[in-house]
């Protein structure tokens, strides 16, 4: 369905945007954002299942 490939181009260039801001974090800063990112995902995932 178009709405569901709409959808997942937005998920896609979002996560592009999100990897582009994690690059610019120290590695510290990296490893708190991939933990927000995996929560994220995992969120949406749930959210899917719904």
């Amino acid at each position: 369905r178009l709405e569901e490939m709409e959808l997942k181009q937005a998920n896609d260039e979002l996560a592009d945007v999100i990897l582009t801001i994690i690059e610019q974090f120290s590695r510290n800063s990296k490893e708190v954002f991939a933990t927000f990112y995996q929560k994220l995902v995992s969120t949406q995932k749930d959210n899917n299942n719904v």
